[in-house]
């Protein structure tokens, strides 16, 4: 555990296609006063967007999480980040595939 809190988002990686949409969920912990998401980002916005949103999921169970959604643009490879209030940082690879 690290000392200053956790943070991760809820896949490795993540795979759509052009103009598709798809749900995460990034989580925070291990300390213990609540630590939030402070900054969120993709590298490579072009090719994918991170952004503040719901998600389908009917009961979200987490304490300390955000909902988010990566909107596929174009085909290409990126990486989006997060970090938390308590300084912990993670990421996650998109792979964006042309439509079927």
């Amino acid at each position: 555990m690290f000392s200053n809190g956790w943070i991760k988002f809820d896949k490795d990686g993540y795979t759509c296609e052009v103009g598709k949409t798809i749900d995460v969920i990034i989580k925070t912990g291990g300390l213990d006063t609540p630590s939030t998401i402070k900054t969120y980002a993709s590298k490579d916005p072009s090719i994918a967007t991170l952004e503040y949103g719901t998600t389908n999921n009917a009961a979200l169970e987490c304490v300390d999480c955000m909902a988010a959604h990566i909107t596929c643009k174009r085909v290409g490879t990126t990486s989006v980040t997060a970090t938390s209030s308590s300084g912990a940082t993670t990421s996650s690879s998109v792979t964006v595939k042309e439509k079927k």
